[in-house]
């Protein structure tokens, strides 16, 4: 069956609020004057829509792993009584939902949209979309960055790096473009930024840095789901950037440091804290 939908005539925008979160939709569907369906969605932040009817509540029941954890204490005891890493802890979990093939794919890809928003994101001159018209300049930054590369003394220098990379996909995440949601679309440069700063700089990703990396940011990530927020609507712009840096470091940290649990502490420190049982 199909139904035609006049955009100009049936899409109507209200000015009031939804209740339960900033980020919400109400959907009415009406025969005449009888509403045939109703149903409101809330964005929760990180890709995640929930329904009315479901907000607030536990996704699933709990999954089966070798090592669960609700805490960075949780984590850190882990990788002290079995000597993993905190990558090779999040691996043992991963491989007992997914195959070993079907992990190193995601990850794979993951990195190759990651890249791929750089890319688009440096090669790209113009305005971004919307009234303020805001000029690109990631695409400048490199020209300026590439022509100084060679002359350059100031060890910070690569501190500029690392801004454009993430420049770069955030001016891609603000033109629609292709992006990966780590942890949420308004903060999606800074892990990126990182694990590109660490491919030109410190040495090549390979699978095994990449999978290390990933995980590990991915664990922190979760521990701020679980125990606070990572949505902007819920904890702001400084928030969902502080939950991104944790994320970043945390994974830097296990790429080139192999001490069982490294990545807890320096997670928790980019986020302005020691880390806390319940962060």
């Amino acid at each position: 069956m199909k139904w035609s939908f006049p955009v100009d005539q049936c899409m109507n925008f209200h000015a009031d609020n939804l209740s339960l979160h900033e980020n919400g939709m109400r959907i009415t569907a009406l025969a005449g004057d009888k509403v045939v369906y109703s149903q409101t969605y809330y964005s929760i932040g990180g890709g995640f829509i929930v329904d009315e009817e479901h907000f607030g509540q536990q996704d699933s029941a709990p999954v089966e792993v070798p090592y669960p954890y609700s805490s960075a204490a949780d984590l850190q005891k882990h990788c002290q009584e079995t000597g993993l890493s905190l990558s090779g802890l999040m691996m043992k979990n991963e491989l007992a939902l997914h195959s070993k093939e079907e992990l190193e794919q995601h990850l794979a890809n993951v990195w190759e949209v990651m890249r791929g928003g750089i890319e688009r994101g440096i090669s790209t001159e113009g305005v971004l979309p919307g009234k303020l018209r805001v000029p690109r300049r990631a695409a400048a930054l490199r020209r300026m960055l590439v022509s100084q590369d060679k002359t350059t003394t100031d060890p910070m220098a690569v501190v500029d790096w690392i801004n454009m990379f993430a420049l770069a996909v955030n001016e891609e995440n603000a033109a629609g473009g292709r992006v990966v949601t780590a942890p949420t679309n308004g903060a999606c440069g800074i892990i990126p930024a990182v694990l590109a700063y660490y491919d030109k700089f410190i040495r090549e990703v390979n699978a095994n840095s990449l999978a290390r990396y990933l995980l590990v940011a991915s664990a922190i990530g979760s521990l701020y789901k679980m125990n606070a927020s990572i949505s902007g609507a819920e904890v702001g712009c400084q928030g969902e950037v502080g939950v991104a840096c944790s994320m970043a470091a945390a994974g830097l940290a296990e790429t080139i440091r192999r001490k069982p649990g490294a990545g807890v502490h320096r997670g928790g420190n980019r986020h302005g804290a020691q880390p806390r049982s319940d962060v």
